[in-house]
């Protein structure tokens, strides 16, 4: 992060000589391309802001396949006792339909692990794409500015 911003101040001061040097002399071009680049941060403000949007069901939707997958796992925790004492006390029906369950349970579980790691892998990618969009809107904040 401070390499790029190292980085952007020296071009800015780069841009700054060359503007300095190089007198523009068609002031109206100069006033479109500032018109051009603050329509174009208008954009990206407003991108960054549904990117945030997306960001926050990503996350409101993680949070609810983690309270989920932990009371799956509750469940076939106290599904796999129920069975070993059914077992002992010789009710093998009872035993044999909650190991049923049990495995069923299981698959639900392994599903939800693999589209919790997609999620998450998804939330991650939206938060970096608005990380990115943050710092054009820098870049072209700092073009403005001159």
């Amino acid at each position: 992060m401070c390499l790029d911003k190292f980085c952007r101040s020296v071009r800015n001061q780069v841009l700054d000589l060359g503007t300095y040097l190089w007198q523009e002399d068609d002031a109206p071009i100069a006033k479109d391309t500032r018109v051009t680049l603050e329509s174009r941060c208008a954009e990206l403000t407003a991108e960054i802001g549904r990117r945030r949007g997306l960001a926050a069901r990503y996350r409101a939707e993680l949070v609810e396949l983690r309270r989920r997958q932990l009371s799956h796992e509750k469940k076939a925790s106290f599904l796999l006792k129920r069975i070993e004492i059914l077992h002992r006390v010789g009710d093998q029906t009872n035993a044999w339909s909650h190991a049923l369950e049990l495995e069923q349970l299981r698959l639900v579980i392994h599903y939800d692990r693999n589209r919790l790691r997609s999620q998450e892998q998804t939330y991650r990618e939206q938060m970096a794409s608005t990380e990115r969009l943050k710092e054009r809107l820098a870049d072209l904040q700092d073009l403005v500015a001159l």
